[in-house]
């Protein structure tokens, strides 16, 4: 199905099949079925959910279930068997009585392409309207063609009040823009995404914390948590002597001949068959998965003997790299985790003025969801001081190492950040680095910090990325300075999202990954598979302490080792009468793997290895 006529299909409002709801009830899983944007599947054969969706919360007393809580359950998912549904983020919009849905569609059929949308609801969640793609509402300009209309995933949505809000495109991109409304989502405009005052891409990956005058209403300041980081900030000083452009020859490899017949040696590349450009994958651009080559002449300035590096943004895919026909260095970590850390290869002996040639091999099968290829700078510089080892801890730490984090604040409504700060605690002082941050403020004033945290112990782990944990912060001073970060997990749960209840308590939400985790940590279920689960805590002193002994269970699915149906992201709003609606990734209706497969996917009921889950409840 072409990708227009999906889009047409899955903007009608559907309800589930009757054959589709009545699998579902079988397997325990929803309290409605109706109003939902759920595509029905193919067909009876493909109902078959292997795991049960909890109909109410869990509330705990240590390890024993204390009591059960009634609780609403829904799912946006896809049914071609071709997408994932996940990334959500809510906002509530007083004026209208009316709820926003920020999530990301992921097709891939050879090549990924991620669709931001917007979804309304009127009635509190219950009923959701069609999706509305971001690239139909402003974010493309007008006659872009098809192949450019990657605008990357959408994150961080705030409601400002008055009908305004603000997004983030591009968080995986070079190319990071803002979205602006003003009129309740319905259009947008876009700005680029500024960076972090040194200069470093800005990730925004948690909703701002909106203060406004309590008597007027009136927006006074916005507060942004992001962060930047990689092995490029080790690089900050370094003089860049030669920047790669956009552009470089490319040709595929589907059976692997270039090595035998030493491709990296040619003279010329002019009868390559294309130019691919390296701020996006291969994949993106029209051509599958597998083995591509790059090749590009260059012309270096005088350097002496200097000692040079090259240095890669990332590429996605296991890589070889050859300058004047001679192999000087390789990045073979596993994809999962280079396909956003940077790596550097050394020129001990500098490079001679004149012209040279670079050609790249990169390797990578694409599965569901997966992409290929170069998608961030490359550039030569000479460094300031020594260049850090290259060894397979520090690529594996990639984007892990080196992190900064920021807090900045704008009085313009996002136009601008005249005042940024990184915070030491939250910057090494505290003993670990901190990204991904949500804020709240409590009834008391004091702002609350919440973001993934990273151990150096940990540093390393393959699935470094689920061994990072949850801390908290705190700032009584309006955001100027910060507490020492405390830890509530070491690792296994993150993504936060925080709510200031109308009694003073705060409830955090994030997300449970330990099924991936190394065997004496993995979470399994009572079959042996890995475990996923959404979580929440309390706390009622304004953040000081919170109460992980009756923590809540909101939902807890099964998967498969890979962890494509791992959760994702959790995001938590106040409804008008007090209850709670949290919105987050799961992978409900994908199969478990085979028992003791470490990378199967099959696909359930609906989708690929995630959907939108969104719970009702209350604490």
């Amino acid at each position: 199905m072409a990708d227009e006529e999906k889009k047409e299909e899955m903007g009608k409002e559907v309800q589930f099949s009757e054959s589709a709801a009545e699998a579902i009830r079988q397997a325990g899983a929803l309290t409605s079925v109706k109003g939902m944007i759920i595509i029905p599947p193919k067909g009876p054969a493909d109902l078959k959910p292997d795991a049960k969706i909890l109909n109410k919360v869990l509330q705990m007393d240590g390890e024993k279930v204390a009591r059960e809580l009634p609780a609403e359950h829904q799912l946006i998912a896809d049914a071609w068997n071709e997408a994932d549904v996940e990334m959500p983020y809510l906002v509530y919009m007083p004026e209208k009585d009316r709820l926003l849905l920020l999530y990301n569609i992921y097709f891939c059929e050879g090549l990924e392409q991620v669709f931001p949308v917007l979804s309304f609801s009127d009635d509190h969640g219950k009923t959701w309207s069609k999706p509305n793609y971001l690239r139909d509402m402003g974010f493309c300009p007008e006659g872009t063609p098809e192949a450019r209309t990657y605008i990357g995933n959408g994150t961080a949505l705030s409601y400002l009040g008055n009908g305004k809000l603000i997004l983030a495109t591009g968080e995986q991109l070079t190319e990071r823009k803002r979205g602006f409304s003003s009129d309740y989502g319905e259009t947008w405009s876009t700005r680029p995404l500024p960076k972090s005052s040194p200069g470093f891409p800005w990730s925004a990956w948690d909703p701002m914390l909106v203060d406004k005058d309590p008597v007027t209403g009136e927006l006074k300041r916005l507060c942004e948590a992001g962060y930047s980081g990689g092995m490029e900030r080790a690089f900050a000083g370094a003089k860049k002597i030669f920047v790669f452009p956009d552009e470089l020859y490319w040709r595929y490899d589907p059976e692997d001949r270039g090595l035998a017949e030493e491709w990296y040696k040619e003279a010329s590349f002019d009868k390559w068959p294309h130019l691919m450009r390296i701020d996006k994958y291969w994949t993106q651009q029209g051509e599958p998965g597998g083995i591509g080559w790059y090749a590009k002449s260059f012309e270096m300035p005088e350097t002496g003997s200097a000692p040079l590096v090259i240095l890669f943004g990332a590429v996605d895919g296991y890589c070889d790299v050859f300058i004047d026909g001679k192999k000087i260095g390789e990045q073979k970590v596993p994809p999962e985790v280079a396909w956003r850390a940077p790596f550097h290869i050394p020129l001990d002996g500098g490079l001679s003025a004149g012209m040279h040639k670079m050609v790249i091999r990169v390797e990578k099968k694409c599965e569901r969801q997966s992409n290929a290829g170069i998608h961030l700078p490359i550039w030569i510089v000479k460094p300031d001081s020594d260049i850090p080892a290259v060894d397979e801890t520090s690529l594996l730490n990639g984007r892990h190492a080196n992190l900064r984090a920021y807090i900045r604040f704008s009085y313009d409504g996002g136009l601008t950040w005249p005042e940024e700060i990184e915070p030491p605690s939250w910057n090494g002082s505290s003993g670990v680095s901190v990204s991904e941050v949500a804020l709240v403020r409590a009834g008391n004033g004091t702002i609350i910090a919440s973001g993934r945290i990273r151990y150096p112990k940990y540093m390393g782990q393959t699935f470094l990325d689920q061994y990072s944990g949850l801390g908290v912060s705190l700032s009584k001073d309006n955001g100027y300075t910060w507490t020492k970060i405390e830890p509530l997990y070491e690792f296994g749960r993150m993504h936060p999202s925080m709510v200031l209840m109308p009694n003073g308590d705060i409830v955090m939400t994030y997300v449970v990954r330990m099924g991936w985790l190394s065997k004496e940590d993995v979470l399994l279920d009572e079959d042996g598979y890995p475990q996923w689960s959404i979580e929440a805590v309390v706390s009622r002193d304004n953040g000081e302490s919170w109460d992980l002994s009756h923590k809540y269970i909101l939902a807890k699915w099964s998967g498969s080792k890979d962890g494509v149906n791992s959760a994702t992201l959790t995001s938590t709003l106040l409804l008008p009468d007090g209850s709670l609606l949290t919105a987050f990734s799961s992978g409900y209706l994908s199969h478990r793997s085979v028992k003791g497969a470490g990378g199967g996917h099959e696909v359930g009921l609906a989708g690929g290895g995630h959907e939108v889950g969104l719970v009702r409840w209350c604490p």
